[in-house]
């Protein structure tokens, strides 16, 4: 079973490099003691498993499985015909079947629903945390997103994704297989964009928590409080 996220505990090494995850987790608390936390595009589950780790005592992931399907490198699949459906549901399979693997563990329950979140407003339940890692940048509009979001949260959103440089609340619009030969990598705001878009939809406060520097942008984490 190839998995994209590592689990170093349970032995399992992923595709991705784990300084990623190393640094989106610097973003979710060390004690989620007592709460509700709804993780989207959550993909194989590794911010879901470390949100029980952590002690949340609901935790919901949702994703749609096409990048399962894709096979985790959008520009060595045949983009342009995605999502087949016989491989969409083997890819929905698979999925279902690693989440078994880690609701093994002990103290790890994860609730996990195949939707897109576009269809987020299916789930009628609030959430203390809404996790929103690797997705705004990768949806024809980030602003349904967010305030779907807004709508889900309780407390707190927590957000990371790609990020452009510059000054001011600016969003870039990338070309086709600009961003990391992926299709669906749409946009690239500045970070100050993010900010101010949260603020906008109507968390209360909104910050910039982290930026990591890769050539004309990054990625950058923020939170935003409801």
């Amino acid at each position: 079973m190839e998995w994209y996220h590592s689990f170093p505990e349970l032995g399992i090494k992923g595709f991705l490099p784990y300084e990623h995850e190393d640094f989106v987790t610097q973003l979710i608390p060390e004690d989620l003691t007592g709460k509700t936390v709804l993780d989207l595009a959550a993909f194989d589950g590794y911010y879901s498993y470390l949100a029980c780790k952590r002690g949340a005592k609901t935790v919901v992931a949702v994703d749609n499985g096409i990048h399962e399907e894709l096979g985790y490198v959008p520009q060595k699949s045949p983009v342009a015909s995605y999502p087949n459906p016989e491989e969409h549901e083997l890819a929905i399979q698979r999925l279902y079947e690693k989440y078994k693997v880690l609701n093994d563990e002990p103290d790890v329950n994860i609730h996990f629903i195949p939707l897109d979140v576009t269809d987020l407003d299916k789930i009628e339940m609030k959430f203390d945390y809404v996790f929103c890692f690797g997705l705004y940048y990768h949806l024809k509009n980030p602003y349904d997103l967010f305030e779907k979001c807004y709508n889900r949260c309780n407390e707190k959103i927590l957000v990371e994704g790609e990020i452009r440089t510059g000054s001011g609340p600016v969003m870039y619009l990338n070309s086709n297989f600009e961003l990391n030969d992926d299709s669906t990598n749409y946009w690239n705001p500045t970070p100050q964009l993010v900010k101010k878009l949260l603020k906008r939809i109507g968390f209360r406060e909104s910050k910039i928590i982290a930026v990591k520097r890769e050539r004309n942008g990054g990625r950058a984490l923020f939170s935003g409080l409801k």
